[in-house]
């Protein structure tokens, strides 16, 4: 088999970890992003505008960390390992968690805001390890093929 086929072997299960790491970030991230717009809104308009915004850049951080996680699966999963779809998608429901409760805390205290430099580089960082942790190692003897 080769190192193509290999790549082949692995996109789908990549793809899916990836997407559902995408699916469940981003849903994480739209209660706090309800709660943030039902509390500041002062309108209809602005409530409009809020719920819009908010759900555009939780989409777009849930997307990014859907990258991050396909392309952490696909870095690792080869030889003699495999990506697990069934990890990877236990791996995005801990991604959509992590999302709300990082959320709701800085919404609720304000000074663990750090900006949005790090908060994106902590959010990559956990679509990242859910790619590294949809990744397993058999625990026998490699079979020669």
């Amino acid at each position: 088999m080769t190192e193509l086929d290999d790549v082949k072997d692995d996109l789908k299960p990549a793809a899916f970890t990836g997407a559902s790491t995408a699916l469940m970030g981003t849903i994480g991230g739209l209660a706090p992003a309800a709660v943030h717009t039902a509390l500041t809104a002062g309108g209809p308009i602005s409530a409009a505008w809020l719920i819009t915004t908010g759900v555009a850049v939780v989409a777009a951080i849930g997307i990014g960390q859907g990258v991050a996680a396909a392309a952490m699966a696909l870095a690792r999963g080869t030889g003699t390992r495999y990506i697990s779809p069934q990890r990877g998608f236990l791996a995005s429901l801990g991604v959509g968690a992590f999302n709300a409760a990082m959320y709701f805390v800085q919404m609720a205290v304000p000074a663990t805001e750090l900006g949005w430099v790090p908060d994106l580089l902590i959010l990559a960082a956990v679509g990242a390890a859910a790619g590294f942790f949809a990744v397993h190692e058999p625990s026998g003897e490699p079979v020669e093929a």
